[in-house]
């Protein structure tokens, strides 16, 4: 809805490779039909490059930069703020898959000039599957992609030109936005803050248990508060990705495996035909579950 609202005929993309096929599809499909042109930017541990990454691909015509706030595979956390600077200077739309980052990584969407924040409901903000966000800075106005019946100005016509009804075609998963509502304030109450150091602490403690296994390979830094989001992708012994997690599952441990929907991140760090294993812990899981992990991994 953000991306396809955006662009006119002749619009230019810029997307980072490490963008879940929740971006990397539409804008694809965008082009196949002649209707824009992309590029792909290099994601870089070192914020300076990063941003040079962007800035050298930046055409007169870049209507939106789109980037997810964290991998959802590897973690890498993208510096929202400098890109958001960066796309204000330039006159761009600047686009946030938050789904790996809201209720998990502490951001103030709004006051960091992020013009659209698309969030998954079922992962940081402990709402149902099917559930989402899709908030946006005031004034900004979007074509829609359905129209339907809102159940406000049924006389007209045309789509409502006034939010939400604007994008609210058709009966609304209620129970769903309900659910996504007490899980927001569950986030609320815990705070983001004590989430994330808590998340952390697990992941660091993973990674380093990871890495004293020779058996296991891994494939990033060791998580850091500043540069990831909580998640640790790895791969085990000669396994497939989905071996190593259905024997996990088989013990009563809940990983996943493949390419997670993100074949541009697994292109970018060398793991497109092999996939991964990702591990990503919530505010319930403890430093016991850790050590059954890491004790259960080297039995497979």
């Amino acid at each position: 809805m953000a991306i396809k609202g955006l662009v006119k005929k002749g619009d230019h993309i810029l997307i980072s490779n490490l963008e879940h096929n929740a971006v990397s599809r539409p804008v694809d499909a965008l082009a196949k039909r002649g209707i824009i042109t992309y590029n792909i930017f290099e994601y870089d541990y070192d914020e300076d490059v990063l941003i040079a990454n962007i800035v050298s691909q930046i055409k007169p015509n870049t209507r939106i930069i789109v980037c997810t706030q964290a991998s959802n595979v590897f973690g890498c956390a993208f510096p929202i703020e400098r890109i958001s600077r960066i796309a204000k200077e330039n006159g761009i739309c600047f686009v946030v898959d938050a789904a790996q980052g809201a209720g998990v990584l502490e951001l103030d969407y709004a006051k960091s000039g992020v013009d659209i924040c698309c969030v998954a409901g079922h992962k940081g903000l402990y709402g149902p599957m099917a559930t989402g966000i899709m908030a946006m800075a005031e004034g900004l106005t979007l074509d829609t992609i359905i129209e339907g019946g809102t159940g406000s100005s049924s006389l007209n016509l045309s789509q409502p030109d006034f939010n939400p009804d604007r994008f609210e075609a058709g009966s609304l998963n209620n129970s769903g936005i309900i659910g996504l509502g007490a899980g927001i304030d569950f986030v609320t109450r815990k705070g983001i803050k004590n989430i994330h150091k808590h998340e952390m602490s697990i992941v660091k403690g993973i990674y380093e248990g990871l890495r004293k296994n020779p058996n296991a390979v891994l494939y990033t830094p060791s998580p850091s508060s500043f540069r990831s989001a909580p998640i640790i992708s790895f791969n085990y012994k000669d396994y497939s990705s989905e071996k190593t997690a259905n024997l996990l599952a088989s013990r009563g441990i809940a990983t996943r495996a493949g390419l997670h929907c993100a074949p541009l991140a697994h292109k970018a760090f060398g793991t497109a035909e092999r996939g991964t294993v990702r591990i990503s812990p919530s505010v319930f899981t403890t430093q016991n579950d850790c050590e059954i992990f890491l004790n259960t991994l080297k039995k497979l």
